[in-house]
């Protein structure tokens, strides 16, 4: 493996796009389960049965 001047690592392109779009699919799959645990606390509150 040889080792990169600073000048040849300014050139490498890539990599911010997909890191951004991973993130944003994190939030959105996070969003999702806390909507889903709220929406079940909420259904088992107003039957009143939690099991």
């Amino acid at each position: 493996m040889t080792e990169l001047k600073k000048e040849e690592m300014l050139q490498i392109k890539g990599g911010f796009s997909s890191a951004l779009l991973n993130a944003m699919m994190r939030t959105v799959s996070v969003m999702f389960n806390v909507g889903q645990a709220v929406g079940s606390a909420i259904r088992r509150a107003v039957s009143g049965r939690y099991c």
